[in-house]
């Protein structure tokens, strides 16, 4: 949107409610909006936090400023959201959920992903579940919902990847666990993969990437998807028949050499050696 439209969508409805904005308001808004991507939820979020500071009918400088501006203001609605809209089941699934919609990068800058919806499904949640909690984030603009050809795929996203950069409560969730969501982005992708491949042995875990993903997985089973965990124990599995297969080959290996010996030792013996 140009910045002339930015500046209607503040206008106009704040005059049809009849609020009034001081001067100068609107132009810190668009200044700090500049040409960032998807303005409109952040400019939303920071009017209602502006508005919740208001004095009297009247959006104030000092309340945008209060609010955290475009930035803080997404942070606030988030932080507000889930303290006071989720109850105390729902808040784990939307600790999930938001951890699942971040991708992380090197030195902390982590940006938003679009995740499939079976991915939100873990063994701690389920599809009902997961869909009350999506539609009080939606409602409140924080995260998006679609669908994805081929196969009409329901996929999940973040509203804008402000909300993964300046909301506390999400960025410890994520520097708690950095190294070890790291690994999971990666099981993630691999079953994936492993899925488009028809479930192709070849793409499964072994050795010590079986043993370390396992390792992480004890302490964060909430987060591992139905799919994830499939993934994993087909891998142990094959992981399992395939060090029997080696077992006894081994011991094949050994009773041959025992044989060989056996017979150069009657051969030696028959020729008085």
């Amino acid at each position: 949107m140009s910045r002339d439209e930015l500046k209607r969508a503040i206008l106009l409805p704040a005059a049809l409610g009849n609020w009034k904005v001081q001067e100068g308001l609107v132009e810190v808004i668009l200044d700090d909006l500049g040409s960032e991507p998807g303005a409109l939820p952040l400019l939303s979020h920071a009017l209602l936090e502006t508005w919740t500071r208001r004095r009297g009918r009247v959006l104030t400088v000092s309340g945008y400023t209060a609010a955290g501006g475009v930035r803080g203001a997404i942070a606030q609605t988030a932080e507000t959201v889930f303290r006071q809209r989720l109850n105390s089941e729902q808040q784990p699934i939307a600790r999930i959920i938001f951890i699942k919609l971040a991708e992380m990068g090197e030195d902390s800058l982590d940006t938003r992903r679009r995740a499939a919806f079976s991915e939100l499904i873990t063994r701690a949640t389920d599809t009902s579940t997961i869909d009350a909690v999506l539609s009080i984030l939606t409602d409140a603009r924080l995260v998006t919902t679609g669908t994805l050809e081929p196969g009409d795929t329901r996929v999940v996203e973040v509203a804008h990847e402000a909300l993964i950069r300046e909301w506390p409560t999400l960025r410890d969730w994520l520097n708690q666990n950095r190294e070890g969501l790291i690994l999971h982005r990666q099981l993630t992708e691999d079953t994936n993969d492993w899925l488009k491949l028809s479930r192709d042995s070849g793409s499964l875990y072994r050795g010590v990437k079986l043993k370390q993903t396992l390792e992480w997985v004890k302490n964060n089973a909430d987060l591992i998807s139905l799919a994830e965990q499939e993934f994993l124990d087909a891998s142990q599995k094959t992981a399992r028949k395939e060090a029997g297969q080696s077992s006894r080959l081994i011991r094949a290996r050994w009773m041959l050499a025992g044989l060989a010996i056996i017979a150069v030792v009657v051969i030696m013996a028959a020729m008085g050696v």
